[in-house]
């Protein structure tokens, strides 16, 4: 469904611009708003604070969002700043898909929100492409370069995990969950999110075919096979190709939340032998804590999710703020999202809890947690470059693999 929208978005784009609409209201828009983005990351802090709040005066500043902290960062943000913010829409999470379709509306000229947090860079390249949302990034902080353009916030990882109570096996390798169920140590109660809902899922079986994922699967093939992976007798392009049929085949249950998943599913999952591997959020364990009366060392007991996995632990994934071209205080929204990557407003919205990660290397993460640096070692990556040239016949591979 998702697929569809974007497409009739990108028809709709390309129908208004080959009527020969060259000087209208839209296009004036995107001109204001690149302008003061350039502007903006020209600026020092004081001198951008001083541009936004000249800009918004006692206006609000609208935010439409994926994550709830985005809300909790607001009221900080306001706090420090004296700015305020439409409480409403900072209130309304929403689906990627969701925004995603929403923002059709900037593409004939109408104002949306001025800034936005959003993840499946699949998608949002699209629109950035477009001219429907510009990227800023602050020149003062220190950011990797693969996090500027579009300006990553957050990452996110979807892990390997299980619950640890009256548990058998021990996953040690990522063709445990693929393979046939011939092989030893197979294990074959795999939950995971269905990618044609769950735009991020589906990423990360792209993201199997990159060639990060090919080594890293290839590696992780001869330590559970005890032989090198001999393409010859497939008829698969590479082994991503391979892994991903199989792990698609073995999953058991494809369930639509994996915060549900995890703080029930998972949870209640302490009879018999064979447990559920759940591939979901790692910042979910705030909820499994929450299931359990807020009895985080009885959480610690319960979740496994660092484990010595051959092959990778997840899927690293990011977050991205962004500017659409309608914004109506673009100063203002690049202050807020500045102000996202610095500890203070990071602590806000995101801080003190597992499984989020700041792209600013200088806020600290959780206690408890692993580093970002451990995680892009450790992970397949979200690669937009790689994701970018991803053809229609490899997603074809995929749907038609999905249970």
């Amino acid at each position: 469904m998702k697929s569809f929208f974007r497409r009739v978005i990108t028809l709709g784009l390309s129908l208004f611009f080959m009527a020969g609409v060259t000087s209208c209201e839209p296009r004036g828009e995107t001109n204001k708003v690149a302008v003061a983005i350039e502007k903006a990351e020209k600026m020092s802090h004081d001198e951008l604070v001083e541009a936004a709040k000249k800009e918004i005066g006692t206006n609000k500043l609208a935010v439409q969002s994926q994550t709830s902290g985005t809300a909790k960062a607001l009221v900080k943000f306001k706090e420090v700043y004296d700015i305020d913010y439409d409480e409403e829409a900072a209130s309304s999470t929403k689906k990627d898909y969701q925004l995603y379709t929403a923002l059709d509306v900037v593409a004939t000229g109408q104002y949306f929100a001025d800034t936005v947090t959003i993840q499946d860079v699949r998608s949002l390249q699209q629109y950035i492409d477009e001219g429907i949302l510009y990227s800023y990034s602050p020149s003062d902080l220190n950011l990797a370069d693969e996090d500027k353009a579009p300006l990553a916030s957050i990452y996110y990882n979807k892990l390997f995990l299980y619950n640890k109570k009256n548990t058998s096996f021990t996953m040690t390798n990522v063709w445990q969950v693929a393979g046939s169920a011939d092989d030893a140590g197979h294990l074959n109660k795999l939950s995971f999110q269905n990618p044609a809902t769950e735009n991020i899922n589906m990423n990360f079986l792209l993201s199997l075919t990159s060639p990060r994922g090919i080594e890293m699967l290839t590696s992780a093939y001869k330590k559970f096979y005890g032989v090198d992976y001999d393409g010859s007798q497939d008829n698969f392009p590479n082994i991503g190709y391979k892994y991903l049929e199989e792990f698609l085949k073995n999953v058991e249950t494809w369930h639509t939340s994996d915060t549900r998943t995890i703080k029930d599913n998972l949870r209640l999952d302490v009879e018999g032998e064979e447990r559920i591997i759940v591939f979901g959020a790692f910042a979910k364990y705030k909820d499994l804590i929450k299931a359990l009366d807020n009895d985080a060392e009885e959480a610690a007991r319960m979740l496994a999710w660092d484990m010595d996995i051959d092959g990778f632990k997840g899927f690293l994934y990011k977050m991205y703020t962004v500017i659409p071209a309608t914004a109506k205080y673009p100063y203002t929204a690049a202050l807020f999202n500045r102000f996202v990557l610095t500890e203070v407003g990071f602590n806000a919205g995101w801080g003190g809890q597992y499984g989020y990660y700041s792209a600013n290397p200088d806020v600290p993460i959780h206690q408890g947690d692993k580093p970002l640096s451990y995680w892009k070692e450790t992970c397949i990556i979200e690669d937009e470059a790689y994701l970018s040239t991803v053809k229609n016949s490899l997603i074809s591979f995929v749907q038609a693999n999905i249970g």
